[in-house]
């Protein structure tokens, strides 16, 4: 047992494991769960109240449009089809937006990539060393932790995405950025992940005026070594109102503020915002005022990803561009982000008058004595319950595993609910049942 322990651990050489995926991790043990009272509250896709996946018309149309003319299934270049990745930029950005930042300079090359994970480990693999160390919000999304551990990446540096108000937590990211310059005096760059607007799993965000005290420090920052600025983008359709091109306007004030050594991956996909979910259709997409790495990185982050798979997938693509391109059908997949979040925020404001009648559980900006409180969201599709103390955090997972609750607990404190696919009646049966698992654990504690 000894000698083949040792020989498994010689043979895979990467520290990277479904396992320590806390959402993967959790589907594949609810999957496995034969339980017919399992409850399942994992995955973070919006679904309407009879459970069915939320479709937008446009990709039916669009389907139907397709597969007239004949499913094309020739061979898809690794890096795209041509023009898709500037048109998710455009997307993501508006037009407005996109014409302000190529008046300062600001140069783009993007790249499509298979779904928001391949657009993030895209510029990590490209933008980082074995050196650099990379600052990355908490509670985030576990898979920044995988991608990092299969690059071979030292651990990420992290800092409380909030404060104990709920608000975004400037000055522990200003501390954090400092700290990391302490720990690698030698490294010439800097990486920052930011999963904004409307993070998972918190859907909270970083306001403008924050953005602007954040800019002032980075600017600093920026004049003792390179930056680079990851942004994750996976959610900031479904705020208030739904489709809003001035979210990312922040840019053009970044860009003035910066020096040359400042680079910006924005990685943004369409698998959310377009309800296209297996279709794994994003961007990773290199702004710069540096027009040398600007040139290179298509060819660069192209050959990370030719390195892995070496054709994408082309219907999904085929389906972005017919939508991408045609006016109609992209008002479509606006007004169903619009009616997404109107319909998740009545499930919020329900799910908040539940949780205001369980007796350890308050809002977070009320300051009360509690061991688990709930941060309202900018966003919808998630709402997290923050759990004061950690080892009750343990307590309470291994619990719910037993009871055949399966609610995914993020960097080991943070509950996150999946509110997109929770109807008000599943609610109401996950705190029930939650609740009760929660009062025997307090009491064993």
């Amino acid at each position: 047992m000894i000698y083949l322990q040792a020989m498994t651990a010689n043979f895979y050489s990467t520290q990277a494991a479904i396992s320590k995926d806390a959402i993967v991790d959790l589907s594949v043990k609810a999957s496995a769960d034969a339980n017919p009272n399992k409850i399942v509250a994992v995955e973070g896709a919006a679904l309407d109240d009879l459970g069915n996946l939320i479709v937008p018309e446009a990709i039916k149309w669009a389907s139907q449009e397709i597969a007239a003319n004949g499913l094309n299934t020739s061979y898809c270049p690794s890096i795209g089809l041509a023009g898709l990745a500037d048109l998710i930029l455009e997307e993501t950005l508006g037009k407005l937006t996109l014409t302000k930042l190529k008046q300062q300079g600001v140069n783009h090359a993007g790249l499509v990539c298979s779904g928001g994970t391949n657009a993030l480990s895209v510029p990590l693999a490209a933008c980082a060393s074995s050196e650099d160390r990379i600052i990355v919000q908490t509670p985030h999304w576990s898979g920044y932790d995988s991608i990092a551990l299969a690059l071979g990446h030292q651990p990420l540096l992290n800092f409380e995405f909030i404060n104990e108000s709920g608000n975004f937590n400037l000055e522990g990211l200003k501390e954090t950025i400092d700290n990391a310059i302490k720990l690698s005096p030698k490294s010439k760059r800097l990486v920052i992940i930011l999963n904004t607007p409307y993070d998972n799993p918190l859907a909270k965000e970083i306001k403008r005026s924050e953005w602007t005290e954040l800019i002032k420090h980075l600017s600093e920052t920026n004049k003792h070594r390179e930056l680079t600025i990851i942004l994750d983008t996976a959610y900031m359709d479904f705020g208030p109102g739904g489709k809003d091109y001035t979210r990312l306007n922040f840019l053009v004030e970044l860009f003035e503020s910066l020096e040359d050594r400042f680079n910006l991956v924005l990685a943004t996909t369409l698998s959310k915002s377009f309800a296209m979910y297996g279709a794994r259709i994003a961007a990773s997409i290199l702004l710069s005022k540096n027009k040398d790495i600007a040139s290179k990185w298509t060819d660069i982050a192209g050959g990370i990803i030719r390195g892995t798979y070496s054709s994408a997938s082309r219907p999904g693509q085929e389906l972005a561009l017919n939508i991408l391109k045609d006016p109609v059908k992209l008002a479509n997949i606006h007004q169903y982000q619009k009616n997404t979040v109107e319909l998740v925020q009545k499930r919020q404001e329900h799910l908040f008058k539940l949780l205001n009648k369980i007796d350890f559980i308050s809002d977070v900006q009320n300051d009360a004595n509690t061991p688990l409180k709930y941060i309202r969201p900018d966003g919808v599709f998630f709402t997290g319950i923050r759990i004061e103390d950690q080892n009750l955090a343990q307590m309470l997972y291994t619990a719910m595993l037993a009871d055949h609750i399966y609610v995914p607990i993020i960097s080991n404190k943070y509950l996150r609910l999946p509110v997109c696919a929770m109807t008000e009646e599943f609610s109401e049966e996950l705190l029930k049942r939650l609740t009760k698992t929660c009062h025997t654990c307090l009491a064993q504690r």
